[in-house]
């Protein structure tokens, strides 16, 4: 079982393909040993930055390790696609995004207890799928561009057929600044699986609330000029995104306020929020629509700058606390603290930091996975009733 890097990686790949996991992880535990230690100073290993050691270094066991890693959990010669083929007992639960199979199809896959849970087959190609876990055989047609979801006894999962999830992120300057992809998208993927969501992001920094509410009308009863365009723009993305596809939930995802609290529409932000919603459900014929807001943060509770911030928050939070069931709204005022994306060390700044955006993207995915598994166990219990 020793050997240099790439003679380990190749035989993770050989011990998988026999279908012994415990063998197969052994060499990989050993291909992944610290490379500098004086003792394994002609033998193979992993240096500090991850490089594989030959000595000196070697890519043969960086992809060959993957790859070890990928067959221990996905084989997919001869014409099936078999799962969980050499799983070892020291990975007793896991999931696995984006691995690609023979046929053009691409899995989504997780397991627990050291059993397959569900997998989700993308089809890239439209061919006919076969899959075997467990000595249990099931083949299927498939149209390009589709996916099929099945359980741990590869049964068709009951959510199947029930569409995709669809996530509408709006707002200002932290809502702008907020990549999704970092925790937002990660974590409402692992919920509900990478080809049942749709997440569409549309923000602009330091813009009122009026330029998404057609018809906006300020505490003194006056209508400006660009009321609802970014409203329209956000709504022409949100229509190209779901074309011709199912939608089984809408979120929306709102982070605004700041502009409105400087400017002193407080005493109309309620409605406008309202109006803004209202919008929503009639333009996509749904009303059930979830929603989420950032409350805005600590920055100016003392309305120093921003005579309607605290008024705004208040706000915020009484709006989503009206109705519990479908809308929930997440708290920032930790996250304008630390290091921000200029290198400058901020407290109770207007702006986020760089573990702060990644913190808040994360609670937002939470309370919005919160809501629709809250009302979907609810619609499964009245169902039953």
């Amino acid at each position: 079982d020793g050997g240099t890097g790439w003679s380990l990686a190749w035989k993770v790949n050989f011990w998988a393909r026999f279908r012994d996991g415990n063998h197969a992880y052994r060499l990989l535990s050993s291909l992944l040993s610290p490379a500098l230690n004086p003792k394994r100073q002609y033998a193979g290993g992993t240096y500090p930055n991850l490089f594989d050691a030959h000595p000196p270094f070697q890519i043969d066991g960086n992809f060959g390790g993957a790859a070890g890693i990928v067959e221990m959990l996905v084989q997919s010669q001869l014409g099936s696609i078999d799962l969980l083929p050499a799983l070892p007992d020291s990975l007793p639960s896991g999931r696995i995004a984006g691995v690609r199979a023979r046929g053009g199809f691409e899995l989504e896959m997780r397991w627990s207890a050291g059993k397959l849970d569900r997998v989700e087959v993308f089809s890239t190609a439209g061919r006919p799928c076969r899959i075997r876990y467990a000595g249990r055989t099931i083949e299927f047609p498939t149209e390009k561009g589709k996916s099929y979801i099945y359980d741990g006894d590869l049964n068709p999962w009951g959510g199947a057929d029930a569409g995709r999830h669809l996530f509408i992120l709006s707002g200002q300057s932290n809502m702008e600044k907020l990549d999704p992809r970092m925790s937002f998208i990660p974590a409402v993927t692992a919920a509900f699986g990478r080809y049942r969501t749709i997440t569409v992001k549309d923000a602009h920094g330091g813009q009122p609330i009026r330029r998404w509410v057609h018809g906006w009308k300020s505490v003194d009863g006056k209508t400006p000029e660009n009321t609802g365009d970014l409203y329209d723009r956000l709504l022409a993305r949100v229509r190209e995104a779901i074309a011709g596809k199912k939608i089984a939930t809408i979120t929306f995802v709102w982070m605004q306020g700041e502009r409105d609290a400087k400017e002193g529409q407080g005493g109309v932000y309620l409605e406008s929020l309202n109006r803004l919603v209202a919008q929503l459900r009639r333009d996509l014929g749904r009303d059930d629509i979830d929603i989420v807001i950032g409350r805005i943060s600590d920055h100016d509770m003392a309305d120093k700058d921003y005579p309607d911030w605290t008024k705004v928050r208040d706000i915020q939070v009484s709006y989503a606390e009206a109705d519990p069931r479908h809308r929930a709204w997440v708290d920032t005022d930790d996250l304008n603290d630390g290091l921000n994306r200029n290198g400058v060390v901020v407290h109770n700044d207007l702006h986020y930091s760089i573990e702060g955006y990644d913190t808040f993207g994360r609670r937002l995915a939470e309370k919005a996975i919160a809501l629709i598994s809250d009302n979907s166990a609810t619609a499964t219990h009245a169902g039953r009733n």
